[in-house]
């Protein structure tokens, strides 16, 4: 996820989520959560959490991403994710 936000931020926005990948994603959203219910401090967790909720449209990739970027404000593609979320509407 970093990597593909460093070479191209919008790289995003060509990702199709269909039902099946949809599915996926949201089993991979639940084992960082319960990563995270154990490491809180786990930025790249957070940013992943970040990173899967956009890509699903979802509004937590909000919180995420401002508590990943609050932290680590050093990483170029927490600012990119940041960017690309931000200019979503907010629900």
């Amino acid at each position: 996820m970093r990597r593909a936000l460093h070479i191209d931020p919008d790289s995003f926005h060509y990702v199709t989520i269909d039902e099946q990948l949809g599915s996926s994603v949201a089993s991979i959203i639940q084992q960082y959560e319960e990563k995270l219910a154990y490491y809180t401090k786990d930025l790249e967790s957070v940013f992943m959490l970040a990173s899967l909720h956009y890509l699903l449209g979802d509004i937590a990739a909000h919180a995420n991403i401002d508590q990943a970027t609050l932290a680590n404000n050093e990483s170029s593609s927490a600012r990119s994710l940041k960017r690309l979320i931000d200019k979503e509407p907010h629900g």
